[in-house]
């Protein structure tokens, strides 16, 4: 079959730079996998993969796709209930009726046209000289001596086509073939466009016709494909399920709208699972572009650049001198951090800095706080009046005024030391009583210490309750749970330990091999009781049923359920802390 896709139109230069940096970025296995050929052009899903991979349908005589839970495809899904929904057992030894769709190639070897049918199995001509002229059965029309294979017609006229055509008279295989007959037949009223009866703009925009877990990027610009392939491996190492239905209507999508690049995409435009598969690789494209040097320049970080998930915002500081001088203290001050939860620490320090912005929006109508060499201690009272009125109001309290203060006194002393008061910098002009002192910090006032430990009874109730944890979530949070009741440890130090985590001393007992993340400390040991132990050793046993084949070094303990094909992704801290509060807040609460 010959390639039509070079008929698309050429790469602008910008383009092709982008394309060759991500093509470089794939790697080559990744392609292999994908049966990925830069002639062809076309992808294929492997069936037997963990994340690309697909089910066939369960009865017997059927090849298709499955698509329910039950493991029939949908025409198969249709015949049972229709049959009254036996059970699938009994279904699936039953002959499924012909099925007369698809595409392949006429039997008569090496013939190398399209048949017209599943049924007939046979080109067009041939079935006609079968049928008409020689009037035999297929086995004595096979075995006939004046029958011989033809040669191809030659592709369709379709960009994104991976079929050839079915006769000499027409342009395109069968299916686009009615697809534009179709379009000509509309009355004008439904027509969107003028492009709906451009014949070019047909080739250009319709879609391959999907033939199983295929995917063609025919048509699609060098850049687009080189994209999609890209966001598709990044989605597919972080763990993540990708299906041949929902990459094809985005690759549809980009055909349709003759888009130069993924980014152009309108996400609104897209289904749900298509619209998560675009975010995605977008996403991921953008990344490869971004450093640490180009996200300091903006007021919206993707700290994928500084080695942690999610975004930082600046955008609630008005004035750009103390902006400018927060993403400075903000740079320096994330390499110094090691916790798993660094970007939200920096982003509640952030936050403070701009409780101070708005403070001097306030209470400076003129300026609104934008020139600093204007400020001055009443500045700095005034935002402590405003912090005392929220306490006043009931909107803050005594500890949360406390660590405000406290955190904005050591970034402003920070922002200092780094120098943003030299010339050329941020806060040249800043006055020097425009500082916080140690007196300024209100005292944490009087905290309850009375019943701040969970009573001994309920802790016992609690304790009897995990099995209700369990049924309600499953064995992973229950197990962290426990390890958290029993050991006292961070949840972040509970989710992250290694499959390897349990060690004996000198005398045979147990010990809980940990990373202390919050003081950076690797290889922390923990007495334990054998009761823990045994928890963890029956985890560990689970674990590696679930990932018979994975590097005890590389699994987690506690691995996440989904987007985690390799044992090494951990369940978050955060979902542990949720769902053991949802289920204590629960009707069916473990209360005494």
């Amino acid at each position: 079959m010959v390639s039509v896709w070079s008929r698309q139109s050429p790469t602008r230069g910008g383009d092709a730079a982008v394309a060759g940096e991500l093509w470089a970025l794939i790697a080559p296995d990744f392609l292999t996998l994908l049966s990925w050929s830069a002639h062809e052009r076309v992808v294929q899903f492997p069936a037997d993969h963990p994340l690309l991979g697909w089910s066939s349908c369960v009865v017997a005589s059927c090849d298709f796709k499955a698509h329910t839970s039950n493991g029939l495809c949908a025409a198969c899904m249709k015949r049972w209930k229709d049959h009254g929904e036996p059970p699938i057992d009994e279904f699936m030894d039953e002959d499924r009726p012909t099925v007369r769709v698809g595409y392949g190639l006429c039997i008569v070897s090496p013939c190398q046209r399209p048949w017209r049918s599943r049924g007939t199995a046979l080109c067009a001509s041939h079935h006609h000289r079968r049928t008409r002229v020689l009037k035999v059965s297929m086995e004595e029309f096979l075995a006939h001596p004046d029958v011989f294979g033809l040669a191809s017609f030659g592709p369709c006229a379709v960009a994104a086509c991976t079929r050839d055509r079915e006769s000499s008279s027409g342009p395109y295989c069968i299916n686009h073939q009615l697809r534009w007959v179709k379009i000509q037949r509309q009355p004008e009223s439904v027509r969107r466009s003028s492009h709906d009866i451009d014949e070019q703009w047909f080739r250009r925009t319709n879609a391959a016709i999907p033939v199983g877990t295929e995917c063609s990027l025919r048509g699609l610009p060098d850049r687009v494909a080189a994209e999609l392939l890209y966001g598709l491996s990044r989605r597919t190492a972080n763990g993540v399920k990708t299906r041949a239905d929902q990459f094809r209507p985005l690759v549809a999508h980009l055909l349709e709208h003759q888009l130069s690049s993924v980014e152009e995409v309108v996400l609104t435009d897209l289904r749900q699972g298509v619209k998560i598969v675009c975010s995605n690789v977008l996403t991921e494209v953008r990344r490869v572009r971004l450093t640490p040097e180009s996200e300091r320049a903006k007021d919206e970080w993707d700290v994928s650049v500084f080695g942690y998930n999610g975004t930082l915002r600046f955008q609630t500081i008005s004035q750009p001198w103390l902006r400018e001088a927060t993403k400075t203290w903000a740079y320096n001050e994330l390499p110094r951090r090691h916790a798993k939860t660094t970007k939200q620490l920096v982003q509640g320090e952030v936050n403070v800095v701009g409780m101070l912005s708005e403070s001097l929006r306030l209470q400076r109508p003129g300026d609104r706080g934008d020139d600093p060499r204007l400020l001055s201690r009443s500045d700095i009272a005034g935002f402590l009046n405003r912090l005392m009125f929220l306490h006043a109001g009931g909107t803050m309290s005594d500890y949360a005024r406390m660590t405000t203060v406290q955190t904005l006194r050591r970034v402003l002393a920070r922002m200092r030391s780094l120098g943003l008061t030299a010339p050329g910098q941020p806060l040249h002009g800043l006055p020097d009583d425009f500082t916080l002192a140690p007196e300024d910090v209100p005292p944490p006032g009087e905290r309850d210490t009375q019943h701040r430990d969970v009573p001994v009874e309920v802790m016992r109730h609690i304790c009897a309750r995990l099995d209700d944890l369990e049924k309600a979530n499953t064995r992973e949070i229950r197990v962290a749970v426990e390890l958290l009741i029993d050991t006292g440890r961070r949840p972040d130090e509970i989710c992250q330990l290694g499959l390897d985590c349990l060690d004996r001393d000198e005398q045979g007992k147990p010990v809980l091999v940990y990373t202390n993340f919050k003081a950076n400390r690797l290889g922390r040991r923990l007495p334990i009781t054998e009761a823990t132990a045994a928890v963890i050793t029956a985890q560990q046993d689970r674990v590696r049923d679930r990932f018979p084949n994975e590097p005890a070094g590389k699994v987690i303990l506690l691995p996440a359920p989904t987007r985690n094909p390799h044992g090494h992704r951990p369940i978050s801290d955060d979902s542990v802390s949720w769902q053991h509060r949802k289920w204590i807040l629960s009707p069916t609460s473990p209360s005494p």
